[in-house]
């Protein structure tokens, strides 16, 4: 359940959409659809037909459900609303209520403002020759190394750490304790067979209305950036290493590892715990599953899974032939 303070006038902002109730009707939680309080926000898709709708009992609330379930009996003073989409009305009502979340909970006194209205706590160290862009956040213990540019409404949140030659687009949001711009693991073999560091000096580009979780990294390119593209999203405990591409709107979830110079292609998706071989390319649209282990280049739109990977169709013919056997 989450607290909240909404009316139908506002919903219908957020939400575009025509809703048929008294536009003063006032709504207090956001709740789970296995949950029953009054003047409350649900949501209800096909996942939820699994578990018992106690939603449906609330009174003076609004439910918000997927177009194609019909329900039959629900509390007469509340209302239902169906939707193409409920995930994304759930997304856009969230995003507002965590866009609107209480600052005056935070001690303004631990904050200083420069001159672009860029707010940094003052136990995080800001390089001189690095820029801050208007409405930047910077949170607690941050250090931002030299000639790194944050842009506009970017979020950098407590302990993260930003190298230089790094840029940061507009809109993103930098969690807790991330290391982006650090030095790849590049190895060298000098004269006498001991292994020496390769600096890496390229840095790191990052696009707008990008995400990276809670203790991931970026390594720094050798000599051109590694570049993550506009809206990518990365979970927490994500390694990206040193010349990656990964182009917009692809996602990388937990415990992935994507090795040197790797290429991700739009809306590309990889799944928890897989790891990607260094160099390896990876086409648009293509689907990385949970723990797989790829070590071959992945074509436009494919579904890959297993170690090593293999494009579903025969991922599940050697598994029913392993299954036949052991029987």
């Amino acid at each position: 359940m989450i607290l909240c303070n909404l009316n139908t006038r506002v919903l219908q902002d957020i939400t575009k959409l025509e809703i048929p109730q008294d536009n003063e009707a006032n709504y207090t939680h956001i709740c789970s659809f296995d949950e029953c309080y009054n003047n409350s926000i649900y949501f209800i898709g096909r996942k939820a037909l699994k578990h018992k709708l106690d939603c449906l009992m609330s009174k003076q609330s609004i439910i918000f459900v997927e177009d194609e379930i019909k329900i039959e009996h629900h509390s007469d003073d509340s209302v239902l609303v169906y939707v193409q989409n409920v995930r994304k009305i759930m997304t856009e009502i969230l995003i507002y209520i965590d866009s609107k979340f209480d600052q005056s909970l935070v001690n303004e006194k631990e904050y200083y403002f420069t001159e672009k209205n860029a707010k940094i706590h003052r136990t995080s160290i800001i390089e001189k020759n690095s820029i801050l862009s208007a409405n930047v956040y910077i949170g607690p213990y941050v250090y931002v190394g030299q000639n790194v540019i944050v842009g506009e409404n970017t979020r950098i949140l407590a302990g993260a750490k930003i190298s230089r030659n790094t840029i940061i687009g507009n809109n993103c949001l930098i969690r807790e304790n991330c290391v982006i711009g650090g030095n790849g693991f590049g190895i060298e073999k000098d004269e006498n067979g001991n292994n020496i560091r390769i600096p890496h000096l390229g840095g790191v580009r990052i696009g707008d209305y990008v995400e990276i979780g809670a203790l991931s990294t970026v390594c720094s390119g050798t000599i051109k950036p590694t570049c993550i593209g506009n809206y990518v999203k990365i979970d927490d405990h994500v390694h990206i290493g040193h010349n990656n591409i990964i182009e917009d709107n692809s996602i990388i979830t937990s415990g992935a590892i994507l090795g040197g110079s790797v290429h991700i292609g739009k809306n590309g998706w990889v799944g928890i715990n897989s790891t990607v071989k260094e160099s390896i390319i990876v086409g648009s649209g293509s689907l990385i599953g949970m723990a797989t282990c790829v070590n071959k280049n992945i074509k436009n739109n494919a579904t890959v899974f297993g170690n090593p990977s293999r494009e579903l169709v025969d991922f599940v013919k050697i598994q029913r032939k392993l299954d036949s056997f052991l029987k």
